[in-house]
Parts: structure tokens; C-alpha cells; sequence
């Protein structure tokens, strides 16, 4: 399914710009533009980007969260052969069944197990979707959280919270929502969907904004993306654009350095032969 281009998109390279235009689209006068003077326009952007640079937003790895005793201090696990990063939360029963009573359907039993087991909140991977070429290579590596945030809200980030906020505004209106739970995203606002509805329960779906630039998707599209969750877990794998970057970031460190260990551990087990590469002998 496809849709005309109107909103920002995704890339590495645009991360930082995209994370920006996404925190933007959030302000519904922004996302459609209402105002034909250029002057009110201006200080609702304004107004947008003083929001958007006063919310609390703390770094990975950092922040309050570390602060919950409930919260593990573990850095990454692995679950089904992937490296899923912290920090990770307890499943909470009840936190549970009031996102299911208030959907109205149950999790699939594969996803409840990957919440149970290592429920983090990054998963550095990417996966070959078709549908999105000429870009068909799409990442949605933050994952959202079962519960209430630092809070205490089902706020940003939250499975709850992102439901709610998904039953609202452009999307809602052009997408087939019904029985789909938001359950990740990445830095361009493009949304993984799990499948509730008991015909297709456990299927997910991706929806991922177009860009109007050449060679970039023209189109926004809306995909089936896997069949289960495992399946999901089973397709993905790391960029090599990724991969540098993410070396990049900890190669000046120390080597006895917990993080620097840690993706270390990751390329060795998903791309073995990365320590012959260029970026990671410079």
C-alpha cells in the first residue's frame, strides 16, 4: 500500500534531522500547515521547537531509568540470536493485561516471551523489505516499553502511549489501524506494527514515510513485514553502514571499557569477519 509523499523519512544519514522533524510532526498545526501568514506559522515552530528541546530525553544507556530498582543494569542479552540493548525492564502482569484490556485483544504468546525474557529498549538490526525500494533496507531499532515511563506516564515511547497517540491524527486516518499495537520505531518516525486481530494475530506491519528526493522512496507505504515475531527476529541483520557507525562510536576507547566489550561481542557474533574491514583497523 502505497500513499503520496508529504512527510519527512528515514536514513542514517538524515538520523539526526529526521528524529527532529519527527518530534515535529507530534504538533498537529505544523503537520498540516493552517496558517497562511508566514509570521503565525513561524511562531508555532517556534513554540514546537522550545517544546521539543525542553522534553526530558535521556541519552541510551543514561538517565533516570537506571535510577528504578526495578530497572536491570545489564547492557545488552540476547534473545533468539539477536543482541537486544538496555536497560531492561521486569514484565509486569498487570501493566500487561491493562494494555490487552484496553486494545481489547491479547499479545501473541512469541511477543509476551521476548517482553518476558528481554524486553529492552534497542535493536540495532535492519531487514529487507521489498515494498520500500528503491530504499528496501529499513530499521526500526527503538523499541517501545511495557509500562509507564520516568513519569510515571504512558508517555513517549510507551507501548500504551504510542497506542493511544497512534488512534490519533494523519496516520489514523490513512493507515488500517484496527488491532495494530506500535511496538517500535526508528529515528525517521517510521513505525512497526504488531497484529492483534485474531485472523492475522502475530503478524507485523511496517508503515514508512516517503521522501521527495531522488533516489529515496517516493511513495509513503504501509507493508506486511513478517508472518510472527520470531519470524521477524529470524530476518534481521546488521547493515554494514551500521556496523562502522556503531564502531566508530567506542573505537577510541578503553578496551576494558563494559560498552566497547559489548559490540564487540555483537560484530563478532553477527559479522565475523568485521575486524578485517577497513574502519575497524583505522
Amino acid at each position: 500500500m502505497e500513499f503520496e509523499a508529504t512527510l519527512p523519512s528515514h536514513g542514517k544519514a538524515f538520523e539526526l534531522m529526521q528524529q527532529t522533524f519527527a518530534l515535529l510532526d507530534q504538533f498537529k498545526r505544523l503537520a498540516v500547515r493552517w496558517e497562511r501568514c508566514t509570521e503565525l506559522h513561524d511562531a508555532f515552530v517556534s513554540l514546537a521547537c522550545r517544546s521539543a528541546v525542553d522534553a526530558p530525553r535521556p541519552a541510551p544507556g543514561a538517565g533516570a531509568r537506571w535510577d528504578n530498582p526495578c530497572v536491570s543494569e545489564e547492557l545488552a542479552r540476547w534473545y533468539r540470536g539477536r543482541m537486544v540493548g538496555g536497560p531492561f525492564n521486569p514484565l509486569d502482569s498487570g501493566e500487561c493485561a491493562a494494555l490487552e484490556r484496553e486494545i481489547g485483544l491479547p499479545l501473541p504468546p512469541a511477543y509476551r516471551s521476548f517482553l518476558e525474557s528481554a524486553g529492552g529498549e534497542m535493536l540495532d538490526y535492519s531487514i529487507r523489505l521489498p515494498a520500500c525500494d528503491p530504499e528496501p533496507v529499513q530499521s526500526f531499532d527503538n523499541l517501545y516499553q511495557l509500562g509507564r515511563d520516568d513519569a510515571d506516564e504512558y508517555g513517549w515511547g510507551t507501548l500504551l502511549g504510542e497506542y493511544r497517540r497512534s488512534r490519533d491524527g494523519w496516520l489514523a486516518e490513512n493507515v488500517p489501524l484496527t488491532g495494530l499495537l506500535p511496538i517500535a520505531r526508528n529515528g525517521g518516525n517510521d513505525i512497526l506494527f504488531l497484529d492483534l486481530n485474531p485472523a492475522t494475530q502475530g503478524q507485523l506491519h511496517a508503515f514508512v514515510h516517503a521522501i521527495t528526493w531522488p533516489g529515496y522512496l517516493g511513495n509513503h507505504v504501509f507493508t506486511k513485514v513478517a508472518d510472527t515475531f520470531d519470524a521477524y527476529l529470524d530476518s534481521l541483520f546488521v547493515d554494514p553502514d551500521t556496523a562502522q557507525d556503531t564502531w566508530a562510536e567506542v573505537a577510541d576507547s578503553d578496551t576494558s571499557d563494559p560498552w566497547r566489550r559489548t559490540v564487540e561481542e555483537w560484530l563478532d557474533e553477527e559479522l565475523p569477519a568485521w575486524r578485517g574491514e577497513a574502519w575497524a583497523m583505522t
